[in-house]
């Protein structure tokens, strides 16, 4: 629906006549030389249309009050206040500041983006509500567990998101840190196999068996070793001692003859003695004689005998030592180098069941920092996620958010940073959102208004108008703003031929016929 409506300052600014800017679908500027009230005027009729920034509307100086009569809104302005009375029978957006947003107060790069992302959250009036990131955890306790009360505490949607996206943030680093941890564990435990034979026997029991089954061969070997040097030892004690008890003494063999004969000798003498009495005393003697011989041989055998006793251990050790072998020296060395090897396969063995192990539990750890890699991963997402949920709040196919910063489309499909673009971009691209806004927010029978700062469009090509012009007038919404020319304050209505393409100054003849017209 087309139609045309008027809006009427009187005692507003520098103006001390009336200013009459006439609406309709498509684009009103205001021209003349600065100071004539472009800026003012403007100010005045977003007033009019819900804006609070009252500080430029002032009255004429030297009038006690003016007024603004702008689509069924009166503004009654005096020296200290400023009353809005009425609602307006047009649409506006006026909580979507389009200078603002294109040219934000602020020049670090991360407030400018914050203030164009608030800026258009104004707009879609969206709230910080932490359920709104409930699902990027899984689910509300996971979130609560992850996100502390600050961040869900927050007012301001923009820094809640980055509150919530650094609470993600440092949870993936210190998964992260975990898996870093596991993985060195997984790695070390890796390396414990490195120089081992992994085939060698490592059965605890059978190692064991095999170093008992050496050790008593080892003993066996040794006991013979010891007893066949200590046989050799005392043999040779043996002789020493008998050589001094014996001192070359008759044998038990020799006395025993020398006893046999002088019992022959006796045994004779007495028979003797019956035949010969008549040799009696000769014979008594040599009785005696014998007697005492006999005597003496018993005296030597019994000392003999006793001598044999004592040596008898002796002579043992002697025959003893002279029946033994010595063993192999080189089967006693081979036994000890079995038992040495047994045992150096018991502690290889343990040694092996170890590293086995470590590698049995590299695999735990390196499951473990896999698990937590794709937790990290996760929380990675949820973070990045929390763009996702101010571009789903923008609401808009021009502009999303990714990395916290303000990303914006050309109609042509070009997207990058959006305050990478031009000035000219930027004035398209939110030019063209806000009218679309404007359309969306207002029945549709009904004029909207936006008012395009001057400072805006000041440097803009007359093309870009001409297009923001163009699509404001399909839409039905009027664009009023301002641009500075030589001259007083005039209300110029933009129609297509208004800037030909070969000059960027408007048509005389169409100033003056919307001269006339108003």
């Amino acid at each position: 629906m087309s139609e045309s409506r008027t809006i009427v300052l009187d005692g507003i600014g520098p103006n001390s006549k009336p200013v009459v800017v006439p609406i309709q679908p498509g684009m009103t500027i205001l021209t003349g030389y600065c100071g004539t009230g472009k800026t003012v005027t403007l100010a005045a009729i977003a007033v009019a249309l819900g804006s609070n920034e009252k500080s430029l509307v002032k009255p004429t100086e030297g009038l006690h009050g003016g007024k603004v009569d702008c689509c069924g809104v009166v503004l009654s302005v005096s020296a200290n206040r400023v009353t809005r009375t009425g609602d307006a029978d047009v649409g506006s957006l006026e909580e979507f500041d389009v200078g603002s947003l294109i040219d934000p107060p602020v020049k670090n790069a991360d407030s400018r983006n914050a203030h164009g992302i608030k800026s258009l959250l104004r707009m879609t009036k969206a709230e910080a509500d932490p359920a709104l990131f409930h699902h990027l955890a899984g689910d509300k306790a996971a979130f609560d567990s992850l996100v502390g009360p600050d961040a869900q505490k927050s007012a301001d949607l923009v820094e809640m998101a980055g509150k919530v996206k650094r609470a993600f943030e440092k949870k993936c680093r210190e998964i992260n840190q975990q898996a870093e941890t596991e993985e060195a564990a997984a790695m070390a435990d890796r390396d414990a196999m490195k120089g081992i034979d992994a085939a060698a026997e490592t059965d605890p029991k059978k190692l064991q068996q095999a170093h008992t089954e050496a050790v008593q061969l080892h003993a066996t070997l040794k006991t013979q070793w010891d007893a066949y040097w200590d046989a050799q030892e005392a043999a040779e004690a043996a002789r020493a001692k008998l050589t001094d008890a014996t001192g070359g003494a008759r044998s038990i063999e020799e006395c025993e003859n020398i006893e046999a004969e002088k019992k022959d000798a006796y045994e004779k003498s007495s028979a003797r003695v019956k035949e010969i009495e008549d040799e009696l005393r000769v014979a008594k003697a040599e009785k005696l004689a014998a007697f005492d011989s006999m005597e003496s041989a018993k005296e030597q055998t019994a000392a003999a005998r006793k001598t044999a006793a004592a040596t008898a251990g002796w002579q043992a050790a002697i025959n003893n030592a002279a029946g033994g072998i010595m063993p192999d020296e080189s089967r006693m060395t081979a036994a000890e180098e079995s038992v040495s090897v047994a045992q150096k396969r018991i502690e290889q063995a343990a040694v092996i069941r170890a590293a086995k192990e470590r590698a049995a539990n590299a695999k735990k750890h390196q499951e473990a920092a896999d698990k937590l890699r794709k937790d990290a991963h996760r929380m990675d997402l949820a973070a990045k996620g929390t763009d996702a949920v101010l571009s789903k709040a923008v609401a808009s196919e021009r502009f999303r958010v990714i990395a916290e910063v303000l990303i914006g489309k050309l109609p042509d499909g070009v997207e990058k940073p959006y305050y990478s673009f031009s000035d000219g971009e930027r004035t398209l691209i939110t030019g063209e959102e806000k009218i679309d806004r404007v359309r969306a927010a207002i029945p549709s029978d009904q004029m909207g208004i936006i008012d395009l700062p001057q400072r805006v469009a000041q440097d803009l090509p007359k093309s870009l108008l001409n297009r923001l012009a163009a699509r404001a007038a399909e839409k039905n919404v009027c664009i009023v703003t301002g641009l500075v020319d030589e001259g007083p304050l005039r209300a110029i209505v933009w129609t297509p031929d208004l800037w030909p393409a070969s000059n960027g100054k408007p048509k005389k003849d169409l100033i003056a016929a919307t001269e006339d017209a108003t």
